[in-house]
């Protein structure tokens, strides 16, 4: 019994491996598709709409009904929330698949979980036709979800989310599932008995979506880019199929990206430099830490204690107030071998409103410089997880206020890892790229915090699960 079942788990997993090999992240043989409209190399600017600092979403059409999506970085896969999902508060204007002449459920009624930093979705595997501007690809994979314990839905700002991030992290996850699955039925079986139903289910759910192809494979998206306004309220901009930005190198910095599964680097020196008090202060990561650029996540995640001294050392600071964040120092660090710095706006502002439930963390850490008129708030959520690269941070929405973010895929196999990088440049007010080396003055001579509201935080759905486990491979 045994020798049998190791040829099966061998002949399955040579099968698995044959199949993404043979073109290269691999698809299983499916009915033709048409993949998309408009020249392979079109160039198309999407508007991203603000809704409180927090939430930014574009227009995409799925089944023929527009419906607003989060473009997140920090996932690879499409969840639309279904007209179907009784749980969902906030249903208005969600996908309806009876309306559609194109929708189809995969045979299999594959169902699966999605545990976001703030709830959980549970969905069901379907295909449609999916538009972005002239963009076009039809039978589509998308996850339709059906029921949710989201209090972010409340909002009804947004019925989809958009998966950006690298499209091989649907291969590799599948493979590994796969492997796993095969590896623990064959414990069973060695030991005699009959294998839970569990393992070949969870085979079975690996194969199927090892023949899927993420949006930005079915699009041909290479490169495409993230840059948010400065000014509250203003919006933001994606940018797909993007201008080579090797073809700059006068704007251009390329980022290396460090792991398999994120827009992820290595971070490296984090500290408070400058303002009116001349800060120089090490915070973090000299050893080395993990960081994770993400457009889906609303503000900046650092370590407990690294959350808890930057407040230690802002409130010891004489001569900052909150009326002039100009009076408070820069957060500088090392991203890939790049020096950045953000100023105080992404990490000080007023806050209102409370963080939903969650692996997240938010301490009250009101400034001692408030006045009557003005009052702020050390602005970053908390989070202990370790990565590959050391202490896990998170890079989120005030980044890319400051940089216009071009991310590249790049070649590279499913297994062998990908030379994929990110681009950054420093951004004007228009969201448009720099040269190298312009400095961008504040316009206003007194600088004020940003208000939010902690209710409409966003955070991506991998959040979870790294939060349940401590640990993340990047």
């Amino acid at each position: 019994m045994a020798a049998s079942s190791t040829f099966r788990c061998v002949v399955s997993v040579l099968a698995f491996f044959g199949v993404l090999q043979a073109s290269g992240l691999g698809q299983l043989q499916r009915p033709p598709r048409k993949a998309s409209v408009g020249a392979e190399g079109q160039r198309f600017s999407q508007v991203m709409n603000n809704f409180g600092d927090l939430q930014y979403t574009a227009t995409i059409e799925v089944g023929g009904q527009q419906l607003e999506g989060v473009l997140d970085t920090g996932s690879f896969e499409l969840l639309v929330f279904s007209s179907r999902c009784g749980s969902c508060e906030g249903a208005h204007g969600f996908y309806n698949d009876s309306a559609s002449a194109l929708y189809r459920r995969h045979p299999a009624n594959l169902t699966t979980k999605h545990s976001f930093g703030s709830g959980d979705t549970w969905s069901e595997l379907a295909y449609d036709e999916v538009d972005i501007g002239p963009l076009k690809v039809e039978q589509q994979y998308f996850w339709e979800v059906t029921d949710a314990a989201l209090p972010i839905l409340k909002s009804d700002r947004f019925q989809a989310i958009v998966g950006v991030g690298p499209p091989a992290t649907l291969k590799r996850e599948s493979w590994t599932m796969m492997v796993t699955s095969e590896a623990e039925e064959l414990a069973y079986e060695a030991m005699g008995g009959a294998s839970p139903s569990e393992y070949s289910e969870r085979t079975q759910f690996a194969w199927i979506m090892g023949q899927q192809q993420t949006l930005l494979d079915r699009l041909h998206v290479n490169t495409f880019s993230v840059c948010l306004r400065r000014g509250a309220g203003e919006p933001g901009q994606f940018v797909w199929r993007d201008t080579d930005p090797r073809e700059q190198p006068e704007k251009f910095t390329a980022i290396p990206v460090a792991g398999a599964a994120h827009w992820g680097a290595q971070l490296q020196s984090m500290k408070l430099e400058g303002g009116s008090d001349g800060t120089a202060l090490t915070l973090a990561c000299e050893q080395g830490c993990g960081a994770v650029v993400d457009s889906g996540t609303s503000l900046i995640v650092v370590p407990t204690d690294v959350g808890r001294m930057a407040q230690e050392v802002i409130n010891e600071l004489p001569n900052a107030n909150c009326s002039d964040l100009s009076s408070f120092p820069n957060l500088n660090f090392v991203l890939g071998g790049v020096q950045f710095s953000l100023p105080p706006e992404a990490y000080i502002m007023q806050i209102e409103g409370e963080l939903p439930p969650g692996p997240m963390r938010w301490a009250a850490r009101r400034l001692g410089y408030s006045t009557t008129v003005h009052d702020c708030e050390l602005a970053v959520m908390t989070m202990d997880v370790e990565s590959q690269l050391g202490p896990m941070f998170i890079l989120g929405m005030p980044f890319f206020r400051e940089f216009y973010t071009t991310f590249q895929r790049g070649p590279g196999s499913v297994f062998a890892g990908s030379k994929r990088s990110i681009y950054v440049s420093r951004a004007d007010d228009d969201c448009e790229p720099t040269a190298q080396g312009t400095t961008l003055l504040q316009q206003q001579s007194r600088r004020q915090p940003r208000r939010i509201d902690l209710s409409s935080v966003v955070l991506p759905h991998w959040l979870g699960a790294a939060a349940n486990k401590g640990s993340i491979q990047i």
